[in-house]
């Protein structure tokens, strides 16, 4: 009801729920190693794998919203658990998933040629892919390298002061936030009324 002021009545006008699984495995193997001629060295393989899965449900009671401007109608909004424009008219909740999965591999050595430096070199490989229950491969089975390498220095040779530089390269692979994008929300319809017809048209 808009007039004379703003009033809701029966039912909550909108449902909503967000269901989030996560799944992640990491694994770490290490191995150190002392030579006399190529220093030391800890070298490190780290996997990390992660899959998510969103689950958006939307929904409002009785599918429909009636509006009245005092004692006449307004308009009539009805709510769709599919895109009615394209297929038959389904009501219900509308719901819509979406899966993101990506692993990282990272290889990396930690280097002491001699006992006043120490070098950190390393490479990881990126795999991503993301998709939805409306069809779309938002990210489909790509994968890049990113290197790094840092290093530290023992200016002084007593352990007080270190010289720190590092260059890497950085991916981002959170790309389930595209995904839910293209799902879209759920279709509704407006209809004004027509006193000349007195109906929702």
């Amino acid at each position: 009801q808009l007039f004379p002021r703003r009033v809701s009545y029966t039912n909550y006008d909108r449902l909503e729920q967000l269901l989030d699984h996560q799944f992640e495995i990491v694994n770490t193997l290490e191995y150190f190693l002392q030579t006399q001629r190529w220093g030391e060295h800890s070298l490190k393989f780290t996997s990390r794998f992660l899959q998510r899965n969103y689950e958006i449900t939307a929904g409002v009671p009785g599918n429909m919203k009636t509006v009245y401007n005092g004692a006449v109608p307004d308009r009539r909004i009805e709510y769709f658990s599919n895109d009615p424009r394209y297929d038959e008219p389904r009501y219900g909740w509308f719901i819509g998933t979406d899966t993101l999965t990506k692993n990282v591999v990272t290889l990396s050595d930690n280097w002491r040629p001699t006992r006043h430096l120490t070098l950190t070199p390393s490479l990881s490989h990126v795999y991503a892919r993301a998709n939805n229950s409306s069809g779309d491969s938002v990210i489909s089975d790509n994968g890049t390298f990113a290197p790094g390498l840092a290093a530290v220095w023992d200016a002084t040779h007593d352990g007080r002061t270190a010289v720190r530089g590092s260059v890497s390269s950085y991916v981002d692979i959170d790309v389930g936030a595209v995904a839910r994008h293209t799902i879209g929300t759920q279709a509704q319809q407006r209809c004004l009324w027509n006193p000349a017809t007195n109906a929702y048209d």
